[in-house]
């Protein structure tokens, strides 16, 4: 019996992470969580690479870790595909509808601990069972350090994209950001249908979701986000993000596993299994 995706591992994934506490580039806690993956990811049978570089941030050296493993597929006639979702907490909750919190860093569950945790039950998953193509997992660390000391979002896959590395390029890419809040609809992302391959992915994904009959993939709002996908796009690639930018506590110190949902990680985790086991979908 194939494995499947399960929603319980993924949300212990998403509680290990916030159990960190402050996870933005520089804590002790952002570095947990590389350690975290990489380790995990070890257990599971990969050999995880670190793709690491230094910035300047807050006057101080801050290192920044992309965290990668490849997966390969049965099927050499299938496309492959980048899974990526950023790990690193912003520093600063803008959107907190107190005063007295918005310079203080944010728990990030699930806009920091939600994708991740959907891509490392994945690669539980794909261990036991491969994919059909290759498919390269990516934590990308720095997406959420736009805006502040002239950063922009998405450093870290902003740094893949110029230097992936060998072997971890892929012909599609789907990013994950803020897929485990309660009762989530994900949006109608608008970035990620302006090419036509990845219209076509989109499309694929969201006919997957409604044809299981998951809630995740109906009444969705169309929304304009740069996310992870963004560089990637830039650089003419096929990319789209599965994202739910309506998440009322999105940059608020209420980013809390209260307001997340096993439920809401295992409709993407599934979907996105299926697209992976399966790529040419029932029409």
């Amino acid at each position: 019996m194939p494995s499947i995706f399960d929603p319980a591992a993924a949300f212990q994934t998403l509680l290990d992470q916030v159990a960190l506490g402050v996870r933005a580039p520089g804590t002790e806690g952002h570095r947990a969580c590389s350690d975290l993956f990489a380790q995990r990811l070890a257990g599971f049978g990969f050999e995880p690479t670190l793709q690491q570089w230094d910035v300047t941030f807050r006057e101080e050296p801050t290192r920044l870790t992309n965290v990668l493993v490849r997966i390969p597929g049965h099927d050499p006639t299938a496309p492959s595909t980048l899974l990526g979702s950023h790990y690193d907490a912003r520093w600063i909750a803008d959107h907190d509808p107190d005063p007295s919190k918005r310079l203080l860093p944010i728990p990030a569950a699930n806009d920091g601990g939600s994708g991740t945790a959907v891509m490392l039950e994945l690669a539980r998953a794909l261990a036991e069972e491969p994919p059909a193509g290759d498919v390269v997992l990516a934590w990308f660390d720095g997406e959420d350090l736009g805006g502040l000391e002239g950063f922009e979002y998405a450093v870290g896959s902003r740094r893949f994209v110029g230097d992936p590395g060998e072997g971890f390029d892929a012909d599609r890419v789907i990013a994950l950001d803020m897929v485990g809040g309660r009762n989530m609809r994900l949006n109608i992302e608008g970035n990620s249908l302006q090419n036509p391959a990845g219209h076509a992915l989109f499309v694929d994904l969201f006919q997957r979701g409604r044809a299981a009959g998951h809630p995740a993939f109906f009444d969705n709002e169309v929304h304009w986000i740069y996310s992870d996908h963004g560089p990637f796009l830039d650089a003419g690639r096929t990319a789209i993000c599965l994202i739910d930018i309506d998440y009322p506590q999105w940059h608020t110190h209420a980013d809390l596993p209260e307001h997340c949902d096993p439920d809401s990680l295992g409709q993407v985790g599934s979907v996105l299994l299926d697209l992976l086991r399966v790529p040419e979908s029932p029409r």
